[in-house]
This record gives structure tokens, C-alpha cells and sequence, in this order.
């Protein structure tokens, strides 16, 4: 009598072929002598998918596509490095979406992150894109907003109705950017043309991160007077983010001018 069988198989977008191989028409199973066998496979890269026995006919096979609604962002991970409570620092990330059907949401479940299309404008704890094209590729703003002395950890959300994709945030809020030359440290020549030096006993870590919040390098410390080569970066602010031994964080912002 008529029997039905379901498999199931975890397939990506692209186009495939369904083969059933039973070239003793007498059933495909351990129970039959000769079983036959079923797979899919990739039509462009020719990988087979996996094979299962069971009782279908002689031999028959059918093209067909998939196309899996997917989204992914670039880069996942956005580091704001230190910002002073009370002001702000934005960064940004690519949304690329393909085959959607629908509308995508961009969520920030935090009120110290805030999102945006405009590096400028418009930030807000939620966005949308509505759905005009099955393929996505937007650049997405985000403003980290620290409101007090303290490290933020969050993610920012990229969902439709059959697809995701987070970026996670993090950031440190400080109560201000200390001065250049306080009862820790010392950071000279500020404005600099390429080479900082950076004085103190009670220093161990030094991190360097642009205006954006990327880290552009990390060094320990060794001796009290720590030698920093800016010279292969662009003029702008630069960021130096000193741990101490007692490991509490310390700022200051450099100038660097050629």
C-alpha cells in the first residue's frame, strides 16, 4: 500500500536536486535486499547533503530552490572604549540582509546606546527598515551615552519575521577625562606630532583608541616613563585608556598634529 516518509535536512539558499536511487524497484529499506537510497544535492557546489533508505519507487529526481531569508552585521562587537558621563561617542556597523520578505526592526534595549541611520541625528531605542527589496546593505549608527562611572554591556537587536542578527556594545563611563598631569600620571607633549611619553609608578596597562572607540593598540607597562609612537595614525584625538595597579581606569584625550 501507499506509504509517506518525512526527513528533514538543514539547507541554505541555492538550488538543488532530490534523487531517489532504487534500481531493483523493490523498495528502499534493511529489510530489502539491495536497498536504494535517497539524497540532495548542491547544484552549484555539488555537495551531497546526506542519504536515507526507505520504501520509494524505481528511480526519480527534481530540481528546486531555496532561498533562506538571512541577516548579519559587520562587526559584531562594538568597543566605545572610555566616553565622560554626560557626552557621547557614536560608531557604526553594516546590516546586510538577503532573500527578506519583510520588514526588519533594529532595537537597543538600553537607553545608553541609541541607534540611527544618520551619524549625526535621529537617534532613537528603535528603528525600522520597511520592506521594499528582498536585499539589504545599510549602514547603522550607534551612540553610546554613558550617564555615570561604570562599565555598559548591552546588544543592539536585527530581527524580521524569520531572521536575526545582534551586535553586542560595550563601553566605560567615566565622570570626567582626567588632565594631563594629575597625582597618577603625566602625558606629554599634548599636542604631540607623533610620539607620547606617558610618566607614572603606579601604572600597568595602557590602551589607545581613536574617536570612534577602536583600539588601535594595547602595550603593558614596564617602567614609569612609557613611550608611545602615534606617528603611523591620522591627526585627530586620540584616547589613552591607563589601568592602574589597583586596576581603576584612568583617561586622557591626546591631540595629535602633523
Amino acid at each position: 500500500g501507499e506509504t509517506h516518509h518525512y526527513y528533514d535536512w538543514c539547507l541554505g539558499s541555492g538550488c538543488y536536486t532530490f534523487t531517489i536511487y532504487d534500481s531493483e524497484s523493490n523498495g528502499l529499506g534493511f529489510l530489502y535486499p539491495d536497498p536504494g537510497y535517497a539524497t540532495i544535492t548542491n547544484l552549484e557546489t555539488s555537495e551531497v547533503y546526506g542519504t536515507v533508505e526507505d520504501d520509494f519507487g524505481e528511480e526519480a529526481s527534481i530540481a528546486f530552490c531555496l532561498y533562506v531569508p538571512t541577516l548579519s552585521v559587520d562587526p559584531y562587537v562594538l568597543n566605545f572604549g572610555g566616553v565622560t558621563a554626560g557626552e557621547s561617542a557614536v560608531m557604526s556597523y553594516i546590516l546586510t540582509g538577503e532573500n527578506l520578505t519583510d520588514t526588519v526592526f533594529i532595537y537597543s534595549p538600553s537607553n545608553n546606546f541609541e541607534v540611527s541611520f544618520n551619524s549625526s541625528s535621529g537617534f532613537n531605542s528603535a528603528l525600522n527598515i520597511p520592506f521594499d527589496t528582498e536585499n539589504l546593505n545599510d549602514t547603522i549608527y550607534v551612540k553610546f551615552l554613558p550617564d555615570n562611572e561604570t562599565t555598559y554591556n548591552d546588544y543592539i537587536s536585527n530581527t524580521s519575521s524569520n531572521a536575526e542578527a545582534y551586535v553586542n556594545v560595550t563601553g566605560n563611563g567615566s565622570s570626567n577625562i582626567e588632565s594631563n598631569t594629575n597625582r597618577f600620571f603625566s602625558v606629554y607633549p599634548n599636542p604631540s606630532s607623533g610620539v607620547v611619553y606617558v610618566e607614572s609608578d603606579q601604572l600597568k596597562y595602557i590602551e589607545i583608541t581613536d574617536n570612534t572607540g577602536r583600539t588601535l593598540a594595547k602595550q603593558n607597562v614596564h617602567e614609569n616613563k612609557t613611550r608611545i609612537d602615534l606617528s603611523e595614525f591620522a591627526t585627530g584625538i586620540y584616547l589613552l585608556s591607563l589601568t592602574d595597579v589597583n586596576d581603576n581606569m584612568h583617561y586622557a584625550k591626546i591631540q595629535l598634529s602633523k
